[in-house]
């Protein structure tokens, strides 16, 4: 069979820790884009790319580019693909396109033209559009730009980071690619304690709890992936079973430590983290910043706090947030230079209200909000005389404003 080209994307921003991931678990990447990375292999390597890319925002198959100037035209050269490499007659998929400075412009005509191309090219009738309530199926992708078509296949259907375990969330939970992003940000040696004062649902501490275990990000069913002519599930149930063979218990024991002042939150978080299968390393705790246990000590010498405060709708009150990060500020003073702190949030000036130290480490998007995250750098002493914005005796970084990330600049980059 012809190997694939696996396109491998992730959120603006993310591309240094995806290709982190490419590197740690052996990947070999055949070119690097603004987007992601791509792969070239059989469906083993697709296994194990849906499996181990935990930082990734989609998995797609490449299928075919040609210029498209008309709904015939498109019509005819999509007939013209081998789709019976990838489906049945009976296989259940959909479309969706998106056009841009093109005479097809209308999208819902594209969309029509495409999947009548392709069940006349596998000899079926064109699928229902809407999908059966909780069964995933495969989804053609359409980008026209500049009058040309190019058609990728993505094969779950869903997004890659909706994590098997992620079944109870709060409002504006963080994305589990953009989580685990900023825990590799953190430069937490996987080793010693991790801490998340405002945990929510529990996707930060989770998925550093993967990371230490070296657990698969994308474990668990993959329903849609049925559909496919070259599909075989005993071979991928099999690679996912030797990956989670290689998990690893860290001795002493690791502590993964999670507050929320939200005790239905924090409810949730313990029920996450037992279906992720870390919840021997995790420890909640429902109380506010002012009265968490953690603070209190003992701590070691080495450790990270990486937190997602709240902002936006999440925070209510706006006023709340500044308030909410001197106390955060104020108890972070305390830790030894040698912990390691990351902080996620739309406004560095506000950031700027911990009193700490902290330099840039990336931007990206949240829910179509621009986002920047900030970490503390390693063996920093903190100042706590004056403003305590000091680091070793001259004043921290400047955080780097960067260009807005809208989701429509962002498919044009897809194209």
């Amino acid at each position: 069979m012809k190997p694939f080209r696996i396109h491998v994307d992730c959120l603006p921003g993310l591309l240094p820790f995806l290709r982190e991931e490419a590197e740690e678990y052996g990947f070999f990447p055949v070119e690097t884009r603004r987007t992601g990375l791509v792969l070239l292999g059989h469906r083993n390597l697709l296994y194990r790319a849906l499996a181990l890319f935990g930082t990734a925002s989609g998995l797609r198959l490449e299928v075919a580019a040609f210029p498209a100037r008309s709904l015939g035209e498109l019509e005819r050269k999509t007939a013209a693909l081998d789709w019976n490499r990838h489906f049945h007659p009976g296989s259940a998929w959909r479309v969706r396109a998106i056009s841009s400075k093109s005479r097809l412009g209308h999208t819902g005509a594209v969309e029509e033209r495409v999947a009548r191309g392709v069940a006349a090219s596998i000899g079926g009738a064109i699928p229902p559009k809407e999908d059966e309530p909780g069964i995933p199926v495969p989804v053609l992708k359409v980008r026209i730009l500049n009058d040309r078509c190019r058609i990728d296949l993505d094969p779950l259907g869903t997004p890659l980071p909706a994590r098997s375990w992620r079944t109870e969330t709060g409002p504006a939970s963080l994305r589990p690619d953009l989580a685990l992003a900023l825990v590799r940000a953190s430069g937490w040696d996987r080793r010693s304690p991790l801490f998340d004062p405002m945990a929510g649902c529990g996707t930060i501490p989770i998925e550093a709890g993967g990371l230490a275990l070296r657990l698969p990000a994308g474990r668990g069913p993959r329903e849609a992936l049925r559909a496919f002519v070259w599909h075989d599930e005993d071979e991928r149930l099999r690679i996912e079973t030797e990956l989670l063979a290689l998990a690893e218990r860290p001795s002493p024991p690791l502590r993964i430590l999670a507050a929320d002042k939200d005790p239905v939150m924090c409810a949730r978080a313990r029920r996450n983290a037992e279906r992720a299968g870390i919840l021997d390393l995790y420890d909640g705790e429902a109380a506010a910043l002012s009265r968490q246990t953690f603070w209190r000590g003992p701590h070691g010498p080495k450790g990270a706090v990486v937190t997602d405060p709240p902002f936006g709708k999440r925070s209510g009150d706006p006023e709340r947030l500044p308030r909410l990060l001197r106390a955060l500020g104020a108890r972070l003073t305390a830790l030894p230079p040698d912990w390691r702190i990351a902080i996620l949030g739309p406004d560095p000036r506000k950031i700027r209200k911990l009193a700490v130290p902290l330099v840039y480490a990336f931007s990206s998007l949240h829910g179509g909000i621009d986002v920047q995250a900030l970490v503390r750098p390693p063996h920093t002493r903190i100042s706590k005389a004056g403003s305590g914005n000091r680091v070793a005796g001259t004043f921290c970084d400047k955080v780097r404003r960067r260009p807005s990330t809208g989701r429509r600049g962002r498919d044009r980059r897809d194209l």
